[in-house]
């Protein structure tokens, strides 16, 4: 039977694969340097971004180009010298595409790490060599163990200020390696670097001969970027049913066998595991069966799609199928609940109370929840060889990450998120203005912590 990483190389042959990681740290760490290095030294800096660049670093009197500018877009960011939103930004080496989150460092921004990393499939910590391990480290840490984030790099930054010492790598590298251990991170990996020198970003150092490991860039290309949820159950949240009229279909559309002689798909991206023509589905929440009578694509049909494909799905059977259903597979399928727990980062100015009104988006679907309770709150203040702990709360603040429950008006089949990053995360919006209010965790949480709250 063929690996999962040959499956998705052979769905995937001849693309690019896409990347996404997201950089975190303490301030001026060098975050915002490393990125611009990695964009400058990749070619992926414009000719007249570049001149600006310049421009903008001879009014600060620098006789070289600030390269954090690249991604400090924010006036207010300029001026202080800080990353304070998320800065995205995008580039390609011949193998490999890259979206990248460059996030804030200060701890009121922590709203925005979570944003920018809860995507990633990497998050790149970095540290100054001369501080190593500090409190911030192990807020951002925690946060990627929490968010299930499937690698994490440590860049230990401004070496060349510690004159390239391996002895202190050695030592970063170690307590680094110990605190993740107990956070439960599966996968990290330390590189010593000079972002303002280039040093092991793009190109290897010649002034590093005792360190033979990867660069920045060459880890993120070569790191495994099979999708954890490719191993997964299969779940698929629908997002439009398609019933185009025929002439309006591809010919290997318009020549396909279909149910009662109409063209009916269902259009999204499968959230994770794999789906083959001729496997058995179940619709939820309706609970209906049916088998998958073909995967079509804009480019032709499949026999085979995996976790991050967008596709169009035909069943053999004309079920009740609308935008917000899940099609799951038939041996694990999540059981629709009413009644849901999780953890969430509580993003917005205002409170979060008992019996607050809210909306629950849930991959494609919407719906009314009420805030039965508030269990808990998460302290990430913690020192190294501990972890963090859950605190008695009856509200969550501003970049509070807590524990709530929340009743249903009408039952979604929701995953736990340490099984199922796709169809186990959740949004909370406000039902009268629209805004964001939350990102959510359903179930327990992975990350190691103290102090229970009852999942």
């Amino acid at each position: 039977m063929p690996t999962l990483q040959a499956e998705r190389e052979a769905a995937l042959q001849g693309r690019r694969t896409l990347l996404r990681l997201a950089t975190a740290g303490s301030v001026d760490d060098g975050k915002s340097t490393l990125v611009g290095r990695l964009l400058f030294d990749t070619n992926s800096v414009l000719t007249d971004t570049l001149d600006s660049i310049e421009t903008a670093s001879r009014r600060k009197g620098l006789d070289h180009a600030d390269l954090a500018l690249l991604t400090d877009g924010l006036r207010a960011e300029r001026e202080q010298g800080i990353t304070i939103d998320v800065a995205y930004r995008y580039f390609a080496t011949a193998g490999r595409k890259f979206v990248l989150a460059d996030c804030p460092g200060h701890v009121q921004y922590t709203r925005n790490t979570v944003t920018g990393a809860s995507t990633a499939h990497v998050i790149v910590l970095l540290v100054d060599a001369r501080k190593g391990v500090v409190e911030q480290t192990r807020r951002h840490l925690a946060v990627a163990a929490l968010l299930r984030v499937p690698h994490v790099v440590l860049a230990v930054n401004k070496i060349d200020l510690v004159d390239y010492s391996e002895d202190v790598f050695t030592s970063i590298a170690t307590d680094f390696a110990l605190l993740a251990r107990s956070l439960g991170v599966a996968d990290s990996h330390a590189i010593p670097v000079s972002a303002l020198e280039g040093d092991n970003i793009v190109t290897r150092s010649s002034r590093m001969a005792w360190y033979d490991g990867p660069t920045v860039l060459g880890y993120l290309e070569g790191v495994d970027d099979t999708s954890l949820e490719v191993g997964e159950d299969f779940r698929f949240p629908v997002q439009n049913v398609v019933r185009p009229q025929s002439a309006g279909l591809a010919p290997w559309a318009a020549s396909a066998p279909t149910v009662d002689g109409d063209y009916r798909g269902y259009a999204g991206k499968v959230a994770s595991g794999r789906i083959t023509v001729g496997e058995e589905v179940v619709v939820l929440p309706g609970g209906g069966h049916a088998k998958v009578e073909a995967v079509d694509t804009p480019d032709g049909p499949l026999d085979l799609a995996v976790a991050g494909q967008s596709v169009v799905l035909r069943l053999d059977r004309d079920l009740d199928v609308s935008r917000g259903a899940v099609l799951a597979s038939v041996e694990a399928p999540p059981a629709p609940t009413r009644d849901l727990a999780g953890t969430v980062c509580w993003l917005a100015e205002r409170t979060l109370a008992p019996g607050s009104r809210v909306l629950v988006q849930h991959g494609t679907s919407l719906t009314k929840a009420i805030v039965k309770r508030v269990e808990g709150v998460l302290d990430l203040d913690f020192e190294s060889g501990s972890v963090p702990t859950w605190v008695p709360a009856e509200s969550l603040g501003l970049n509070d990450i807590g524990r709530v429950r929340l009743s249903l008006a009408a039952p979604l089949p929701v995953d736990p998120y340490k099984e199922h990053r796709g169809t186990g995360s959740f949004v909370l919006v406000d039902e009268t203005d629209g805004w964001t209010l939350a990102a959510g965790m359903a179930g327990p949480t992975s990350l190691r912590t103290e102090g229970l709250v009852t999942p």
